[in-house]
């Protein structure tokens, strides 16, 4: 990955097509910055340069099977939903697209074709991806804010992190609802301070009962009281 900061950037927010299958290595370049910090003031127009394996802005396609390995400055893994600078943005008429989905804005996807639910899986997935390599975060999710089934809400499927590092999360949240996640994080470094889940604002509810975090002490960090309907079925001590 060049200083552009992403081995595969879903940029426009409308994209349907499967992500299958890539290997992807993380060679530690880009700006090392989230997106809030050039999102705003770049009018949308700076995303995903801050390292990153996979960077989506779209909710609509498969992510599955992907490998990505070594040094990331952000996240293998990341999603940045902000419907900002996007909001008439159409889905185009491609080949394999959903036809419910042809000529609609995300807003009329979310209220007028789907009754105000959607979700990551409405028409796309997050399944059998796995890391291995430091980062900030295995896998960042910003924005979910859509509204996804209850109570399960947007499924991360069979996700395994292999953690390299001494720091970081293996999930951090921002402006994120709920979630359920399967897999497991292996922390390899001894006397490590890396996190389960962290997440920095909003209300956000994880269910990670079948999930397996190996060698690591904090289970969540960030804005507890942003922590909501949590399972407790991790007993860390």
């Amino acid at each position: 990955m060049a200083v552009e900061g992403t081995g595969i950037l879903l940029e426009d927010g409308t994209e349907t097509g499967d992500v299958k299958n890539n290997y992807i290595v993380g060679d530690g370049s880009g700006s090392g910055e989230s997106d809030s910090q050039r999102f705003t003031p770049s009018q949308g127009a700076e995303f995903g340069h801050g390292n990153f394996g996979i960077w989506s802005r779209t909710c609509y396609s498969s992510i599955e099977d992907n490998v990505a390995e070594g040094v990331f400055g952000e996240s293998p893994y990341a999603f940045f939903l902000h419907i900002n600078f996007m909001e008439d943005r159409i889905v185009p008429n491609v080949t394999g697209t959903p036809t419910e989905l042809v000529g609609k804005t995300r807003g009329e996807v979310r209220y007028d074709v789907n009754n105000n639910v959607l979700s990551l899986n409405t028409y796309g997935s997050f399944k059998g991806n796995s890391c291995l390599g430091t980062y900030k975060r295995a896998f960042g999710a910003n924005y979910f804010l859509m509204n996804p089934p209850y109570p399960q809400g947007h499924l991360l499927e069979d996700f395994d992190i292999v953690s390299l590092g001494r720091s970081g999360a293996g999930f951090s949240f921002g402006h994120s609802s709920r979630f359920t996640i399967t897999g497991s994080l292996d922390a390899i470094a001894d006397e490590n301070t890396i996190v389960g889940v962290a997440v920095s604002n909003g209300n956000l509810t994880v269910h990670d009962c079948d999930y397996s975090y190996n060698n690591i002490e904090v289970l969540r960090s960030g804005c507890m009281e942003c922590f909501t309907e949590q399972d407790n079925c991790n007993v860390f001590g």
